[in-house]
This record gives C-alpha cells, sequence and structure tokens, in this order.
C-alpha cells in the first residue's frame, strides 16, 4: 500500500474508532439516565416533585429542569440544599456517589 492509502486507511480506522466510542459514551449516558429514572422512584422524590404533571405540588416541577438547570447545579443542590437556596425545603439527597450520579443524569434529561 503506498503512503497516501496508509494515510487514509488510518485515518478510516481512528474515525471508526472514534465513532465506537460514541456509541459507547452513549449507551452508557442511557443506562445511567436509567438508573436514575428508577432511584426518582425509589427515593420516592414524586412526593414533592411533578413531571409532566404527575407528583406533587410541593417542591417545584422538573419537566424540563434540565434545561434550566446544568449537573453542577443539580449535584451541589441536591448535596445541601439550603446552602444553594437558604429558604429550600428539600432535605440533603441520602444516597451514595453512584446513585446521586445517576439521578443528576436523569434530572439533565428532563429538558
Amino acid at each position: 500500500m503506498n503512503v497516501p492509502g496508509r494515510w487514509i486507511m488510518g485515518l478510516v480506522l481512528a474515525a471508526s474508532g472514534f465513532v465506537i466510542t460514541v456509541v459507547d459514551w452513549a449507551h452508557a449516558d442511557t443506562q445511567q439516565t436509567t438508573m436514575g429514572e428508577k432511584i426518582y422512584a425509589e427515593k420516592q422524590c414524586a412526593i414533592c416533585h411533578a413531571i409532566q404533571g404527575k407528583g406533587g405540588k410541593l417542591g417545584p416541577e422538573l419537566t424540563d429542569v434540565g434545561a434550566k438547570r446544568d449537573a453542577k447545579w443539580l449535584k451541589t443542590f441536591m448535596r445541601d440544599p439550603k446552602a444553594v437556596l437558604p429558604k429550600a425545603k428539600m432535605l440533603p439527597f441520602h444516597g451514595n456517589a453512584e446513585e446521586l450520579e445517576a439521578l443528576v443524569a436523569y434530572l439533565s434529561s428532563l429538558k
């Protein structure tokens, strides 16, 4: 194979590796979002919060929270709500770091 042919082959292989990486990342992101949705249900967040009109009214509606708040803000808030918003009535998130990451992924997907 000549030099330009090798260069093109290398470019094709690099691009296909990138596509596989993007697909793997998207799959992992979907899994985490699904896990976060389950944690939302298990932790009974819907007692206070509604998504698409289903759930409580004590806390804010979360249907489009991912469009209003970024993941960093959500994570910081859920760890210590009163540190972010002193008048917040929400209690700190009770769960491990993996659960918090998944819940944030789910809430971030709500746009």
